[in-house]
């Protein structure tokens, strides 16, 4: 008889690599600023898009993508930045409902009730010109294509 390990597990952990210049808000004219605007008025603002300024002026200079990532791929997370982001995310520890974070689903379905133990943020690493970090997230359980966005 098979035993189907899948289901007989009492936790799961998965793990997200990523960039931090993800963790930069969006560029000043950008469509994602304007949409952000839109929803939540002014978005906020960031001193690593000073690069654009032309010489202190408010107009930007054209900047080609390859300049700007390059510039991103240079950007290092500041201790304040990833404490913010580490007190953010331990918000979604403990019991909480996850509805937003899965398809098809009711609001008031208690199965979107999901117990996620431990949500860790390790210190950044650089691995060639970009800044890395790992998010852990150890979860009593997960919804079907449930994705977090932080």
């Amino acid at each position: 008889m098979a035993h189907d390990m899948d289901r007989s597990c009492d936790s799961r952990k998965y793990t997200y690599f990523f960039p931090t210049y993800l963790l930069i808000p969006p560029r000043p004219g950008s469509d994602l600023f304007y949409s952000l605007r839109r929803q939540n008025g002014e978005p906020p603002t960031h001193q690593f898009w000073d690069f654009l300024a032309n010489g202190g002026d408010s107009d930007q200079e054209l900047v080609t993508r390859i300049e700007e990532l390059q510039h991103k791929r240079a950007w290092r997370i500041g201790v304040a930045e990833l404490n913010a982001l580490r007190a953010t995310v331990g918000r979604f520890e403990g019991t909480h409902n996850f509805h937003n974070f899965t398809v098809d689903k009711d609001f008031r379905d208690r199965s979107n009730q999901r117990h996620m133990k431990i949500i860790q943020v390790t210190d950044p690493v650089v691995h060639g010109e970009t800044e890395w970090i790992s998010v852990l997230l150890h979860g009593q359980s997960f919804m079907l294509h449930q994705v977090f966005g932080f």
